[in-house]
């Protein structure tokens, strides 16, 4: 017996055959990649075979150890569009891949039986989550064009995938402070990207006369929204990580901040403006209520061309009958967009047929049309269903959370959840995988939170960790 469980391998070093299949790989494209961009090779050359390998990287990291493989998601699903080729039809996407990959993974990891100390099933928010996608693949039956459409409902699957996948895995305050630390590195390459298009090095993009960064997403927006929930936590966070580490994230706070002014998206400045106003509500801070003011103050000294950015708001149209500004035109393609819906009010004309159908072929930038057109009263009641679950989720935090870290967290959610109603407004969120996977990490966090809390019946969580069960503060 002895000698039977010394010669067992250890669970956690990964085979030597395991390391091989990733070093050897990695380490060859890497001196690939390093040929081609010094050679100026065309993009595919080096583009496709990363995507191999990662996909390859990905397969053994997800079958030696799950959650690595969730957490490195989460890590580098932020620098992947750039990694995007050719023509919307036809594109070779990696994070498409890799996405593919993590539903796959999810779903053959959580059908296996397994014991989980304290686990007493999926989240209501997961559980609505799949009663969701439920919906969203129901309309996508009678879509006119059922290919496109299940295009779509494969992307609201990889977030829910996630979100599964984290309810699952985020079981303690080290795991859920693991899962904050994949999210911060998510933001180091994005960062650097943002710094150098500011500073004028390329990949800025200039639109209504603003020359707006974009990090490594396609367009300038998405990197807002993408900032704007990672800032909202970030802020509400400081108070409860260790001294040694604020000054880090203070430094994360203000390259955030700063590469949100960048990308000149008013809907996004509103949006972190709200999600930090409800993070200094719930947390009862006049201190945050004045940093915010102040910080706003700075910004309109400092950079006048943020006022600029509202200036035609004042105007509906220009001479030649054209919106003059971009909510203008959101309004007026909103309006077109309703009618569609009275082809099937039921289960909607399928999701993401609103472009198919309507001249400009982009969404109605407004999820709540969107998933009343694409995907009836169905799809709606399932979408609100979700919301409000949302909402239980960020107030049963609030409510459970141990003081510290989990705290923080919950506090966090609260404030991204604002932001992410206000998003959804004037924006495609839906239809920006990149950020509702974030946002549904953080989702999954706040749940973890308020399970680290008592029960409803005055019980401490099984899963708590020992800091939660003697009453002191975690600590990030």
């Amino acid at each position: 017996m002895t000698s039977a469980l010394r010669s067992t391998p250890r669970p956690d070093r990964l085979p030597a055959l395991l390391w091989a299949l990733l070093v050897v790989p990695l380490g060859t494209l890497a001196a690939w990649v390093g040929i081609a961009l010094a050679d100026g090779l065309p993009r595919i050359l080096w583009v496709a075979p990363l995507g191999l390998t990662a996909a390859v990287a990905g397969v053994v990291l997800a079958c030696w150890r799950f959650e690595w493989f969730v957490l490195t998601v989460l890590a580098v699903r932020a620098s992947l569009d750039v990694a995007k080729l050719g023509p919307s039809s036809g594109r070779i996407e990696v994070a498409t891949a890799i996405g593919l990959l993590l539903v796959v993974t999810t779903v053959v990891w959580l059908v296996r039986p397994r014991h989980v100390d304290g686990w007493t099933g999926p989240s209501l928010l997961t559980r609505v989550a799949f009663a969701f996608l439920g919906a969203v693949a129901l309309s996508a039956v009678l879509a006119g064009d059922r290919g496109a459409s299940l295009t779509e409902v494969a992307r609201v699957a990889v977030v829910v995938a996630l979100l599964a996948a984290l309810d699952r895995l985020l079981v303690d305050a080290a795991a859920l402070r693991r899962a904050l630390v994949a999210v911060a590195l998510s933001a180091l390459v994005p960062l650097a990207v943002a710094a150098a298009q500011a500073l004028g090095v390329g990949g800025a993009r200039e639109i209504g006369g603003f020359e707006r960064v974009r990090g490594t997403f396609l367009h300038p927006n998405p990197f807002a929204m993408y900032a704007c929930i990672l800032l909202v936590m970030a802020v509400a966070l400081v108070g409860v990580v260790s001294m040694r580490r604020r000054p880090v994230l203070l430094v994360g706070i203000g390259a955030l901040g700063l590469a949100l002014v960048g990308t000149y998206a008013r809907g996004a400045w509103i949006a972190a403006v709200v999600g930090v106003a409800t993070v200094a509500v719930v947390k009862r801070s006049r201190l945050l209520a004045l940093v915010l003011v102040v910080g706003l103050a700075a910004v309109v000294v400092a950079v006048p061309s943020a006022v600029q950015r509202f200036a035609d708001l004042d105007t509906a149209e220009r001479g030649s009958g054209d919106p003059a500004n971009s909510l203008s035109w959101r309004l007026s393609y909103w309006r077109d967009a309703m009618p569609l819906a009275e082809r099937n009010p039921v289960t909607g004309i399928g999701l993401g047929m609103v472009s198919q159908e309507l001249d400009e072929g982009v969404p109605p930038h407004n999820d709540y049309v969107r998933i009343f057109v694409e995907t009836g009263v169905v799809g709606l009641i399932a979408f609100v269903g979700l919301l409000l679950a949302l909402v239980v989720t960020a107030r049963t935090a609030l409510r459970r959370a141990p003081p510290g870290l989990p705290r923080g967290v919950a506090e966090g959610f609260a404030g991204v959840l604002a932001a992410v109603l206000v998003l959804a407004v004037t924006a495609n969120l839906i239809s920006q995988v990149v950020v509702v996977q974030y946002v549904f990490a953080f989702a999954a966090m706040a749940v973890a939170a308020g399970r680290l809390g008592p029960t409803r019946r005055g019980v401490a969580s099984r899963r708590a960790a020992p800091p939660v069960q003697t009453g002191e503060p975690l600590e990030a």
